[in-house]
C-alpha cells in the first residue's frame, strides 16, 4: 500500500483532507474498526477505533490504544469484574468482558459492514497499545475482507510530515431491540466517517511526556473523541503506508480544532512496544507468543524499519520489558 502524499501550498499546521480524496478514504477504510461496547441494556456506545495489523477473513490481529479497551469500553459496560476465559490482559485484569454480547468490533468497506467478535486482547501497563484478535461472529458472519498496516518501528523525527487515520463523528442506533440477553435480533444503524488528516511531528519524547510515560511523539493534528486507537504513518514517496504511532491522547486547544492555521497536539504512542505483547497461538488455547516472534517466524508482516534494533529484558520478576535501540522502553 503507497502512501497518499499531499501539499498545502498555504502551510496550514495541519489539513483534514478526507472529503476532498474519497478514492483515498475508500482505499484506507478497509485497515479501520471501531469498537462497540454494549451495557446492560444492550445500549451499543463508540469506545474508540482500532487497525488491523495482520490477518484474513477468517481472523485478524488489530491494535488500537490500551485505554480504549480498560477505559473506553468498561465504563459503558458496568458490568463488574468479569472477562472472557479466552482473554489475555497483562498484568492486570480489570472490569472488561470480551463476550459477544458485550463487546462487538464494526468493520466497514466500500460495499458493506458487519460485527465481529473479540477473542482475545493483550496489553501492560507500562504503554498505551493494545492488541486484539477479532473474526466474523459465529451467527450471520458478515463479509469481512481487512486490510493491514504493518507496524513502523523507527522513531519519527520532529518536523516529519504525518498523517492520521481514524474513525471520526461515528453514531449507533438501534432499529430492533434484540431477542434475548445475548442480543440475538438486534438490529444497529451505523454511521461514521473516517478521517485523514495531515500535519506534522512536533516533538519525539523515547522516555515519555507529562503524563504519558510511555515512548510517544506529538503532532499538530488535533484527533477528536473517538479517533483514539487510529494510527498514525509518515507518508513518503515510493514507500509502504505503516503504522509508528498510534492516537493516544490530545491536548489541542479549541482554536487549533477549528481554525487549521493553528498547530494541534495529539500526543502518539509509538507502535514498535507491542511487539512485546502476547496472544495466543490458537484462540482458546493458554500458549502464547509475543508479536515480535510471530513477526520473526513470518506468521505476521515483519515491521517496516525491522526488528533488529529490539529485544527483552527480564526483569526481577520474570517480566519482559520491550527495549528499542538499547533504551528501555518503560
Amino acid at each position: 500500500m503507497q502512501p497518499f502524499v499531499h501539499g498545502d501550498p498555504e502551510r496550514r499546521a495541519w489539513i483534514e483532507v478526507s472529503s476532498a480524496n474519497p478514492a483515498e478514504v475508500e482505499r484506507l477504510k478497509p485497515t479501520l474498526v471501531a469498537f462497540l461496547a454494549f451495557d446492560r441494556e444492550r445500549m451499543p456506545r463508540l469506545a474508540g477505533t482500532g487497525f488491523v495489523i495482520a490477518g484474513d477473513p477468517g481472523l485478524a490481529l488489530v491494535a488500537t490504544a490500551k485505554h480504549v479497551l480498560t477505559e473506553g469500553v468498561s465504563q459503558f459496560q458496568g458490568l463488574g469484574r468479569t472477562s472472557s476465559p479466552s482473554a489475555i490482559f497483562v498484568p492486570d485484569r480489570i472490569n472488561v468482558s470480551l463476550s459477544p454480547e458485550h463487546l462487538k468490533a464494526v468493520w466497514v468497506d466500500g460495499r458493506s459492514a458487519g460485527l465481529l467478535d473479540v477473542h482475545c486482547a493483550s496489553y501492560n501497563a507500562s504503554h498505551d497499545v493494545a492488541v486484539c484478535a477479532i473474526g466474523p461472529q459465529e451467527r450471520e458472519p458478515p463479509p469481512f475482507d481487512p486490510r493491514s498496516v504493518p507496524f513502523h518501528t523507527e522513531l519519527p523525527s520532529v518536523g516529519d510530515p504525518a498523517q492520521m487515520v481514524a474513525i471520526d463523528e461515528m453514531k449507533v442506533g438501534e432499529s430492533e431491540p434484540p431477542s434475548d440477553r445475548t442480543g440475538q435480533g438486534q438490529v444497529l444503524i451505523v454511521s461514521r466517517r473516517v478521517s485523514i488528516r495531515l500535519g506534522v511531528v512536533t516533538g519525539v519524547f523515547p522516555r515519555g511526556l507529562r503524563q504519558y510515560r510511555w515512548p510517544c511523539f506529538t503532532t499538530s493534528i488535533p484527533a477528536e473523541p473517538g479517533m483514539s486507537g487510529g494510527y498514525l504513518f509518515i507518508p513518503k514517496p515510493g514507500t509502504t503506508v505503516a503504522a509508528c504511532g498510534v492516537v493516544c491522547a490530545d491536548a489541542s486547544s479549541d482554536e487549533a480544532r477549528i481554525n487549521q492555521s493553528v498547530a494541534g497536539e495529539s500526543i502518539i504512542g509509538c507502535t514498535w512496544p507491542a511487539l512485546g505483547l502476547s496472544l495466543p497461538e490458537h484462540i482458546g488455547q493458554p500458549k502464547t507468543r509475543t508479536l515480535l516472534e510471530m513477526a520473526a517466524s513470518g506468521e505476521i508482516p515483519m515491521p517496516v524499519g525491522g526488528v533488529e534494533h529490539i529485544g527483552f529484558t527480564t526483569g526481577a520478576q520474570g517480566e519482559q520489558a520491550i527495549q528499542f535501540g538499547g533504551v528501555p522502553g518503560t
